[in-house]
């Protein structure tokens, strides 16, 4: 008699754990479709995703980084990486500039380059200056299209993750 109410105790035990388990099964489904709906419904196209990088005496890294992006970002056009050498004491911009005519990467990369007085007041004021230079001037219907990042100068990201910052800005403009 003792045995079969454990047995049924553990009946009972093991088919709530097993419909908690279905539950949570059915809504991890409902709530992968709702993602894909998402998907299909682009609110806003994104016209350019534009990563700015701010540098200062980063010779030695720069170019690796520049490397890898133009690797990571071959099948995204519209993808680009803007580099702002803030008046390095190093060979930062010359370093650039030989890595971008030995990679013949057109305008997929971008050099900046500030001079002092103006420059080396922080990274902050480096990126606001790019972000005139380049966003700024753009149609404000454009502009409303175009992401900038940020990435440090030894800093890399792969394909998917520039994919990933694309759609969700492109699902959620906001």
């Amino acid at each position: 008699m003792e045995g079969s109410v454990i047995d049924e105790l553990i009946f009972s035990v093991s088919f709530v754990g097993i419909g908690i388990y279905l539950v949570w099964v059915l809504i991890l489904i409902l709530f992968g479709q709702d993602q894909k709906l998402q998907q299909t419904q682009l609110k806003e196209p994104i016209e350019q995703l534009i990563i700015l990088v701010p540098a200062l005496n980063e010779a030695l890294v720069i170019r690796q980084t520049i490397t890898n992006f133009v690797a990571q970002t071959a099948s995204l056009p519209q993808v680009k990486m803007v580099i702002i050498d803030d008046a390095s004491s190093d060979q930062t911009a010359q370093v650039v500039n030989e890595t971008l005519q030995q990679l013949a990467c057109g305008s997929k990369v971008q050099l900046l380059q500030r001079y002092l007085p103006e420059a080396q007041q922080g990274k902050g004021e480096a990126l606001n200056w790019a972000y005139q230079q380049l966003v700024e001037p753009l149609a404000p219907s454009l502009r409303k299209r175009v992401i900038c990042g940020v990435l440090d100068a030894d800093a890399y990201m792969d394909e998917a993750a520039y994919l990933r910052v694309m759609e969700h800005f492109a699902f959620d403009p906001e």
